[in-house]
């Protein structure tokens, strides 16, 4: 019929239409898990695509480039918490990302990942570069980590692919790279009692490996934020109504009893219970009877019905109570005494 087009000539022009109209999205890979709130989305498609927020903060557009008649777009993508989705308009690809805020984060630097970006940008990458998308806090209260604070990413970081990834932290855990500048965790490897992130030699569990705004580049307040993002326990404890806390810990923290990476004593104290606390209490130095009533013993003998030494915390919490003392239960009613004389 007159004004139709032949078969093959409306098959190519569909196909031209399919294919000039689709997009290819070249990062982040299909459904994503990230752990930052924005990522780059780079895809090529249409002069005029475009991208559309379903379910996000918001897609800022960055640039557009033509390279062999193909339109790279670039979009920094502001991210909610859970699943994020977005469409490039007008052939409506669906891009999904989830932020979940965890250590696994989306790694970016895979060969795969990597290679059609390498089509437009060189392959020799500056430690300088690295700072056009990995922003960090500037300012006269940040503590940096001596090569970051150089600018020498390479020093802890791979410049080239090793297992499919490049920029990877070299050595197999924390403990193989932070040991080759810091010797004291040679020394702590081979102490009787460590303490559990240090014994799964993951460093960056309480320090921030580039900078922080705390001593140490600690992740949370030195004093005793750090360790109860760990500690659950202790944290429902201090919460108790009427508690009072120990005011060595209250002032000086955890650290004033306990080593945060390891020692030869329990707990990770610096020596043996009795003698971490006549360190504060020198006047019970030499005590070792008469204590709370005459003759009754200080430290030393085994509790009747365990096998724990008589010591300080046997009665006192060294951390704090609710009652008077830093005791354990109340005196009154002997509720005290009870905890190990069973009449």
């Amino acid at each position: 019929m007159r004004g139709r087009l032949p078969l093959k000539a409306l098959f190519l022009v569909l196909l031209y239409a399919l294919t000039a109209s689709a997009a290819e999205v070249l990062t982040p890979t299909a459904n994503s898990v990230v752990s930052r709130d924005k990522i780059y989305l780079v895809f090529v498609g249409p002069k005029d695509a475009r991208v559309v927020v379903k379910k996000g903060k918001k897609a800022k557009f960055v640039l557009k480039r033509a390279k062999n008649g193909r339109f790279y777009h670039h979009y920094i993508l502001f991210l909610k918490k859970g699943r994020n989705v977005f469409y490039i308009d007008p052939d409506d690809t669906k891009v999904v990302v989830t932020y979940r805020n965890s250590p696994f984060a989306f790694r970016f630097h895979k060969s795969r990942q990597e290679k059609p970006c390498l089509l437009c940008h060189p392959s020799a990458v500056k430690a300088k570069t690295c700072f056009t998308c990995h922003k960090f806090k500037k300012g006269k209260r940040i503590y940096m980590h001596g090569p970051f604070a150089r600018g020498e990413c390479f020093y802890c970081h791979n410049k080239t692919y090793v297992k499919g990834v490049r920029f990877g932290v070299k050595g197999k855990t924390d403990f193989d790279l932070c040991s080759q500048c810091h010797f004291a965790p040679l020394v702590w490897q081979d102490m009787l009692y460590q303490h559990g992130p240090f014994g799964a030699r993951n460093c960056t569990a309480c320090h921030d490996p580039h900078q922080g705004k705390y001593k140490f580049l600690l992740k949370n307040e030195p004093k005793m934020g750090v360790c109860l993002a760990c500690h659950k326990k202790k944290e429902e404890e201090f919460s108790t109504p009427g508690y009072r806390f120990h005011p060595i810990l209250s002032a000086k923290g955890c650290t004033v009893c306990h080593d945060p990476h390891a020692s030869d004593f329990p707990k990770q104290l610096f020596a043996k219970p009795f003698k971490v606390c006549v360190a504060c209490h020198p006047r019970c130095k030499s005590m070792k009877r008469g204590h709370p009533v005459v003759a009754h013993p200080v430290v030393g003998p085994i509790i009747p019905g365990t096998n724990k030494r008589l010591t300080c915390s046997s009665c006192h919490n060294p951390h704090g109570s609710p009652y008077g003392s830093l005791l354990y239960a109340p005196k009154a009613g002997n509720k005290i005494c009870l905890r190990c004389h069973k009449y």
